[in-house]
């Protein structure tokens, strides 16, 4: 069974970026630069600026005042946190964040759900019909719809945990389409569900799209893809051996050699057993529709390490 998975984005103070980012935007705007020369002078004279300094600057919204709690309740207790963003909606409906940092903080899945849902529906509000139109593609580069990818990526999350797959599957999917850069890892979320439900040529295409990338358990998907497709042929053990070389912790856990643990950890390095522990989870269900694979790797990591 699929764990709640804190491993990207829990919902803790990660928005000193984002805030020194909102407050240049929303300065930018204000001040309607046409041009690359105004840009880089504008640039220039905030260089170093304290953060409190610009904030001055920023041209007051009910937006923003509600952003601003979201903030302070990033940084508080619970409690103090669900009365800032409760607050917040007072102040903008519309405030995404809000409705993410309840569904962050519950702990029923079902629950935490609709706050998702409800959080997505005030970012689609907030944002409104043009930038779904101009700006598909570039969401998160663009600040201000960080909170409704933010919120899509949870319902996905939340989705999956509630086995409601191919539901899960067009939102990470939409995410993408998006924020092809996928700043949140969608991708990571995505893939394994994908090779569950048998849906192969949509895996293969996001394999292509992403084919670079080696973190978190990226290789471990393809080799299952490839034992499906070829079976254990020499492709598919170079990749098993490739995706060996980048996290070696993966397949104990992945075979039962080592216990998954009651809590799953909040961060990673790439490579680490942390990371290992965190794709386990995601992809244990795919692999367990395939017990002849399971078995395969487990022993072909036997005898890798007696070899080495």
């Amino acid at each position: 069974m699929r764990k709640k998975d804190p491993k990207i984005f829990p919902f803790v103070n990660k928005f000193t970026t984002e805030r020194l980012f909102t407050y240049i935007d929303e300065i930018m705007n204000e001040k309607e630069l046409k041009s690359e020369e105004e840009f880089n002078e504008f640039m220039e004279s905030i260089r170093n600026a304290p953060l409190e300094s610009l904030k001055k600057k920023v041209p007051d919204s009910p937006r923003l005042r509600a952003q601003e709690l979201i903030y302070k309740a990033a940084e508080s207790s619970t409690a103090k946190g669900k009365k800032l963003v409760l607050k917040a909606l007072e102040i903008y409906p519309d405030c995404a964040d809000a409705y993410n940092y309840l569904g962050d903080c519950s702990e029923n899945p079902e629950e935490a759900l609709e706050f998702y849902r409800k959080a997505i529906e005030a970012g689609e509000r907030d944002l409104g019909e043009k930038c779904f139109k101009e700006d598909v593609g570039h969401f998160w580069g663009i600040t201000r719809t960080r909170p409704y990818i933010r919120a899509k990526f949870s319902y996905a999350q939340m989705l999956a945990l509630l086995e409601n797959i191919d539901e899960a599957i067009a939102v990470y999917q939409d995410i993408l389409r998006l924020n092809p850069n996928d700043n949140m890892g969608s991708r990571f979320e995505l893939a394994p569900l994908l090779l569950e439900k048998k849906y192969f040529k949509a895996y293969y295409d996001l394999y292509k799209a992403y084919e670079d990338d080696v973190s978190f358990g990226w290789l471990y998907n393809y080799v299952l893809y490839l034992y499906i497709k070829i079976g254990a042929v020499k492709k598919t053990q170079e990749i098993l051996r490739k995706a060996i070389s980048y996290n070696p912790y993966v397949i104990d856990y992945m075979v039962g050699i080592k216990e998954m643990p009651d809590e799953l950890p909040g961060q990673y390095l790439i490579g680490s057993e942390e990371e290992a522990l965190l794709y386990v989870n995601s992809a244990i269900i795919a692999w367990m529709k395939y017990p002849r694979a399971l078995y395969w790797i487990g022993d072909f990591w036997e005898r890798h390490r007696n070899l080495d």
